[in-house]
């Protein structure tokens, strides 16, 4: 097909762009593809690239080159994987790196760049440097081993390419950097089409195998691009729409059933902040009670409870689960601790079972008022609530919950609290009260 090549008008809505702050991406590709019959030099891919490099006044330049390396690749010299990275880059936070096993795929995120070119810095005088203005920050080099060729031998490329410092004693190419010019936005510059669907995929086919680095970098690019708005929890909760895309961070207050089966509510996991709690569906892989997660979702229902339907979660740090609230019947029946792990305490007042096992437990705290205690047949099922009898006195952890499908002697009871495990409920023998005397004593 007959190539293109920029025009000035082109070029000059780019620059406009990247004055105003806009991002500027920009990849080469291996001077192998470069067999066109009729083909100058200034119509190279490099050549074009720099051409727009030049006028937004970056230093950085791509290579009219391939990166090769005979003893480091996939099964072909130009089937390149790396992993010489700078890790501080914040494009590249994130990126799995085991320094032991560098180059293995159980270990290490690699760098995946097939058919691509080096890049390189020029000084104030256009010439090529090989040392990097304080304005770029490199992100990935290649191997000690890999090399640049003149593939079209054009005289272009090869041994001249400049390389950089990526420890002491060992200079590398570089095939990927950024550069942050003063009153600018960011210009990203690869050797190679860092962003194709191969090299980004959420998932490999293998999975086993880490992925490759670039879904990370691409994530960084848009997370820096688009930053991610955190939504109080409280906010969600207080949507009436349907539908509507949230994205939370909070503690997790439930087990999913890939860490602890016994005590995971189906398939979904509580999430909580410090202004609310939710609860998020499907969840079922291995989160537990203390996991900090950002869940992006949209707002859904179940069985009358508010829910966000995931679309994506993940972990972000280590955290301290969060105390259980001491909560009033009131506080369960008006719905204002939804999805909050909470404490009730209170007076026995009916128990139900379900297929043999203790299922509804009635509770009237010190305000008079009945709050519902509900736990799953499967939640913790080789175990059993203790002293679980009328008249004694209960405590009881678990989550604000709603379910309008439940009925009580033909009586919706929809609010409840729901146990993750049935230890959490506590059952003592009720105090006995204490009959007093009066006795008086007549003298003579």
């Amino acid at each position: 097909k007959p190539y293109k090549t920029y025009s000035d008008a082109e070029i000059s809505a780019i620059n406009d762009f990247n004055e105003k702050g806009g991002m500027v991406v920009l990849a080469g590709w291996s001077d192998y593809y470069e067999r066109y019959e009729a083909f100058p030099a200034a119509d190279h891919m490099a050549a074009q690239q720099n051409k727009v490099l030049a006028a937004l006044g970056s230093s950085l330049r791509i290579s009219d080159d391939g990166t090769m390396d005979d003893k480091l690749n996939g099964g072909q010299p130009q089937r390149l994987y790396f992993s010489s990275y700078n890790l501080d880059h914040f494009l590249m936070a994130g990126v799995e790196y085991n320094a032991e096993h560098p180059n293995d795929v159980m270990y290490t995120e690699r760098f995946s760049q097939y058919g691509g070119a080096s890049i390189y810095a020029v000084g104030t005088n256009g010439n090529p440097t090989s040392e990097l203005p304080g304005t770029v920050a490199p992100m990935v080099y290649g191997h000690a081993t890999t090399y640049s060729k003149d593939q079209d031998s054009d005289g272009l490329g090869g041994a001249a390419t400049p390389k950089y410092a990526f420890a002491e004693n060992d200079s590398r190419l570089l095939v990927m950097a950024s550069e942050q010019l003063a009153g600018k936005g960011m210009i990203v510059v690869a050797g190679a089409a860092f962003m194709s669907n191969f090299e980004v995929q959420a998932q490999l086919d293998n999975g086993a195998e880490k992925n490759y680095s670039n879904y990370k970098i691409c994530e960084n690019l848009v997370q820096y691009l688009n930053p991610v708005k955190i939504t109080p929890i409280e906010t969600v909760q207080e949507e009436a729409e349907e539908g509507v895309k949230f994205t939370v961070e909070g503690i997790v207050t439930s087990n999913a059933s890939g860490y602890d089966k016994d005590t995971a509510f189906f398939d979904c996991i509580y999430v909580q902040d410090n202004t609310a709690g939710i609860n998020a569906f499907p969840v079922a892989g291995n989160f537990k009670i203390g996991d900090k997660v950002r869940v992006t979702g949209t707002t859904s229902s179940y069985q009358g409870e508010r829910q966000l339907a995931v679309t994506k979660i993940e972990k972000i740090a280590d955290a301290a689960a969060p105390a259980p609230k001491k909560v009033t019947a009131a506080q369960i029946n008006d719905g204002s601790v939804l999805g909050s792990l909470v404490k009730i305490k209170g007076t026995i007042t009916r128990v139900e079972e379900a297929e043999g096992k203790i299922q509804t437990i009635m509770v009237k705290d010190a305000a008079g008022n009945e709050a519902r205690v509900f736990i799953d047949g499967y939640i913790t099922k080789d175990k059993e609530v203790q002293n679980a009898i009328v008249g004694n006195q209960v405590e009881a952890v678990g989550l604000a919950s709603y379910d309008n499908t439940f009925y009580l002697d033909g009586k919706q009871i929809a609010p409840r609290i729901r146990i993750r495990d049935r230890a959490d409920v506590v059952c003592t023998a009720g105090e006995t009260p204490v009959k007093t005397w009066s006795i008086t004593y007549v003298t003579d």
